[in-house]
């Protein structure tokens, strides 16, 4: 069964801190309302309110630089952006109606800014519209064609978009965008499909869709503890699929449970599935973590104050800076460069047989936001061994010998922004007898916040043998 979190709701008092992948969450109540909330222990907290005119769909993203973007519709039948302050959680109106009708969904473009799905932009065709995120200028990217009600919208790595859409032409679906071009090609459709709503991308590539209704099959418990379908159809209740990026085949990883009706999805660490929906815990709503692997639903988050939810987005990992200084050197090398392979934040250290040379590298948080690190080293060279401490007012050992065949990995936990830790390396250059040193040996190290992997940097200690 599902683990049930506590939710607690503060007031809006002062700063709210933040934590890379924690949730934002908007929803439509009280004219689109806006909180943050943490996985880890299921606090909510109002971040802010928009005061729409009776706001019916909405949709939410976040940059690095901790804005927040809602676009919402109202019931005037106009579409609205606006921009909140993560930490403040001040409001302003980015740009209003023009092709914007009612905005379901928004996300970051590659340029930085803003791509809104409309599902009655162009007179009812639905469509994509780039609205700049500093201007509020908007330009139609793509419309109608294969779309017919679009309700889910997310970027690949190769710039297009994928759109669900229960009425698309062919039936419900998912369909593929160019967004230089416009084109629209189907990816998937009907299959298991009935109502699809959110899509997000899993970490191999693999395309995750919430459907509002799908097939209302429930997961059954099988004597060994694993999970599996039942074979008979129960109401209704929303349902999430896998489907290949290239084939568009369908499969369905979790169904039934505490699903009333699935709306908007965000894939956080680990590849954990949130999944907003508006129906659950008794027409509350909340959201719900799905474990990938399985379709295990592992934890449940009904709302409080902020009922009827729509939208989610999780806050990004921050930029680690890694430095590296040898031990009796006062400044580090590399503050302010964020490389993968170390070459212009290096320092060497010559050493004989039996000597043992010390670095220390400095893991700085340069995002908005506090994180954890993953930090690590490799090298494949026999003849050394190597040992971690984390360097303060007692060092701390946070690794037995780590061998020139292992790789060393440690986690430095919740680092604020603008914080440091610190981490001292030994490199012990071992007896010739027991292997052939080479002239020089390069250990790099990387830092690699653990809510986005692609944010990272690099460091290498360099250790040159006496002959």
């Amino acid at each position: 069964m599902a683990a049930t979190l506590p939710l607690l709701l503060s007031p809006r008092a002062s700063a709210a801190t933040f934590h890379a992948g924690d949730l934002v969450v908007a929803a439509v109540n009280d004219g689109g309302t806006i909180y943050r909330l943490r996985p880890i222990n299921g606090e909510e907290e109002m971040i802010a309110q928009l005061h729409g005119a009776g706001v019916v769909d909405i949709g939410v993203a976040m940059d690095a630089e901790g804005n927040i973007f809602a676009a919402y519709g109202e019931k005037s039948r106009t579409g609205v952006v606006a921009r909140v302050s993560a930490t403040k959680g001040t409001v302003k109106v980015l740009t209003r109606g023009k092709f914007l009708v009612d905005p379901v969904a928004v996300t970051l473009g590659r340029d930085g800014h803003l791509l809104v799905l409309d599902t009655e932009a162009l007179s009812g065709a639905g469509g994509i519209v780039h609205v700049n995120a500093r201007s509020g200028l908007q330009t139609m990217v793509s419309s109608s064609i294969k779309l017919g009600n679009p309700q889910g919208l997310v970027l690949e790595a190769d710039g297009e978009a994928l759109v669900t859409d229960p009425g698309a032409l062919g039936g419900p679906g998912l369909v593929r965008v160019n967004l230089k071009r416009g084109a629209q090609a189907k990816l998937a459709s009907r299959g298991e499909m009935r109502a699809p709503v959110g899509v997000a991308l899993a970490s191999n590539g693999d395309v995750i869709v919430s459907d509002a209704r799908a097939t209302g099959r429930d997961l059954a418990l099988k004597p060994d503890g694993s999970l599996t379908m039942s074979s008979a159809e129960a109401p209704s209740r929303g349902a999430i699929l896998r489907i290949h990026p290239k084939t568009g085949a369908q499969k369905i990883i979790c169904s039934g449970g505490d699903f009333g009706e699935p709306q908007a999805i965000v894939v956080g660490q680990a590849d954990d599935l949130f999944v907003v929906d508006r129906r659950a815990f008794k027409e509350r709503g909340g959201v719900i973590r799905v474990n990938l692997a399985n379709g295990a639903q592992t934890a449940r988050y009904p709302a409080w104050r902020c009922n009827d939810p729509r939208s989610i987005t999780v806050v990004p990992g921050s930029q680690p800076d890694l430095q590296i200084r040898k031990s009796w050197d006062f400044g580090y090398s590399g503050d302010n460069l964020y490389g993968t392979d170390g070459k212009d934040q290096t320092r060497a250290q010559t050493a004989s047989v039996g000597d043992t040379c010390v670095f220390n590298l400095r893991l700085q948080n340069d995002g908005k936001f506090t994180d954890s690190f993953v930090l690590q080293g490799r090298t494949s060279a026999p003849g050394f061994a190597l040992k971690y401490f984390l360097a303060g007012g007692r060092d701390e050992a946070i690794s037995s010998d780590v061998t020139s065949e292992e790789e060393m990995t440690h986690i430095l936990r919740d680092i604020a922004p603008g914080d440091a830790r610190v981490v001292r390396v030994e490199i012990a250059v071992r007896d010739r007898k027991q292997a052939r040193l080479p002239p020089e040996e390069a250990f790099v190290f990387t830092a690699s916040s653990a809510n986005d992997r692609a944010k990272q940097d690099a460091v290498k200690a360099v250790v040159q043998v006496k002959r």
